[in-house]
């Protein structure tokens, strides 16, 4: 196997030091190259990254981008086939050579399974949080955040990368339905990292009409895949009331007509990234039976069944002082490990990738 090849996923394979257009090989210079099939995905993460280029402040310090792209012909592929599974399962004859800065780095769950003080952990969270306050400003959710989707550096910094499930808001309307459903092209309800409004959008747009036993079913399916966590963090009761509050919200909706429903659902677009990060604290806080209260209720806003009442930018601003300042310092030092099982296993990239090809 060439001594470039670094990995291959459902998302295409990846080269350092890469090739050029022609399939030849690149010196050492900077950029890594990804192979990828030339589809939906692709494009988004190229206009996304143009996006984020123009319109973040400093972003080379926070997101790994697409910097710049070409085609490159069938016939030029072979150098770049050894160890590329993406060739095992797709027919398509288009590709695209995607290049973005070479970071040396790991996975933050890699990290993370090493074992970290929450010190370190409510860093990550935090530092999280401000590079997603960065995408909502400049109107993007990342759509795909889970642990494998942050590098580590040796310097300790994290950086976002793969943006190709990501979401322009303002392409979001309810008069787009090619661009929703693109977006949203599978009903999943089981799957626990995407709030409920999200499940409702793919209902609405792949299935039918939202009717109260689809609403229910929605949210008891949701709440069956985040039960055992949910119930060991917030206790017993507390699913009983997250599906009532549920209910209450959206089932004013059922009688609205598709457009208003989907118009009220994708308004709380620049919620749900930090949703998605919650989320995954949540299950590290379950796993090692932590006892941060101050950490938990503001996790719980998080992903707040009510999208209302999940925090604002300011909101999140302030919340790094706030959690500090009540944190004793003894529980601040403490030593924790968690296996990343689900830190890594959050995109649903994977699930749907079969879909998808």
């Amino acid at each position: 196997m060439s001594s470039r090849f670094l990995s291959s996923g459902a998302y295409g394979c990846v080269y350092y030091p890469g090739y050029n257009c022609d399939g030849k090989p690149l010196k050492k210079d900077g950029l890594v190259t990804k192979l990828v099939k030339d589809n939906f995905t692709t494009q988004t993460e190229i206009v996304v990254g143009h996006h984020v280029r123009k319109h973040v402040p400093n972003y080379g310090k926070h997101f790994i981008v697409v910097s710049k792209q070409c085609k490159i012909q069938e016939e030029k592929l072979d150098p770049l086939r050894e160890g590329c599974k993406m060739f095992d399962r797709s027919k398509t004859k288009k590709y695209v050579l995607l290049y973005s800065m070479y970071l040396k780095s790991i996975e933050l769950y890699e990290m993370i399974e090493k074992g970290v003080r929450l010190s370190q952990l409510l860093r990550f969270f935090f530092d999280l949080v401000r590079k997603v306050i960065l995408l909502m400003e400049a109107g993007i959710v990342h759509n795909d955040l889970h642990m494998g989707n942050v590098l580590y550096t040796q310097k300790g910094n994290l950086f976002i990368i793969d943006f190709g499930l990501s979401i322009k808001a303002d392409l979001l309307k309810e008069d787009k339905p090619d661009y929703l459903r693109e977006i949203f092209h599978s009903y999943t309800p089981n799957w626990k990292w995407w709030p409920l409004e999200y499940h409702l959008i793919t209902y609405v747009l792949n299935v039918g009409p939202l009717t109260e036993e689809s609403l229910k079913s929605t949210v008891e399916e949701y709440l069956k895949s985040m039960h055992y966590v949910l119930k060991s963090v917030y206790g017993l009761g507390f699913l009983d009331t997250y599906q009532s509050i549920a209910l209450s919200v959206y089932r004013p909706w059922i009688q609205k007509t598709q457009p208003e429903q989907l118009a009220f659902f994708l308004s709380f677009w620049h919620t749900w990234d930090s949703y998605k990060i919650a989320n995954h604290f949540i299950h590290m806080y379950q796993e090692q039976d932590m006892d941060v209260p101050i950490w938990k209720n503001h996790l719980l806003r998080m992903i707040h069944a009510d999208p209302s009442k999940r925090p604002t930018v300011q909101e999140l601003r302030q919340m790094q002082n706030i959690i500090l300042r009540n944190i004793p310092l003894s529980v601040y030092s403490k030593k924790v490990h968690i296996s990343g099982e689900d830190t890594h296993k959050g995109s649903i990239w994977d699930v749907l990738s079969e879909k998808l090809n």
